[in-house]
């Protein structure tokens, strides 16, 4: 974190093994309706325990998918990005 990193985040679904994806506190995403799609390209990624994408610039509804994350999923930080809508209900399953 902390990196000064801009632009959109690419997909991430051959990153199967991924434990740790912290991106907070950068200038990633455009505030617009899709921002948050990349979260669906990390639901291969069962090994995820802590995924962080606070203080950036992420916009959108939270998709569905993020109830397919990893049981294994520890903590996830997702505050000050301009995400609005309901959380999925199906989130609090994980």
């Amino acid at each position: 974190n902390l990196n000064k990193l801009s632009g959109n985040m690419p997909p991430l679904d051959r990153l199967n093994m991924l434990e740790i994806l912290n991106v907070g506190f950068n200038y990633l995403g455009s505030g617009g309706h899709s921002d948050s799609s990349f979260l669906c390209s990390l639901t291969n990624s069962t090994s995820l325990l802590h995924l962080d994408i606070q203080c950036n610039n992420f916009g959108g509804t939270l998709p569905e998918c993020i109830s397919n994350f990893s049981v294994t999923l520890l903590q996830l930080w997702l505050s000050k990005n301009p995400l609005f809508g309901t959380i999925p209900r199906a989130l609090g399953n994980l």
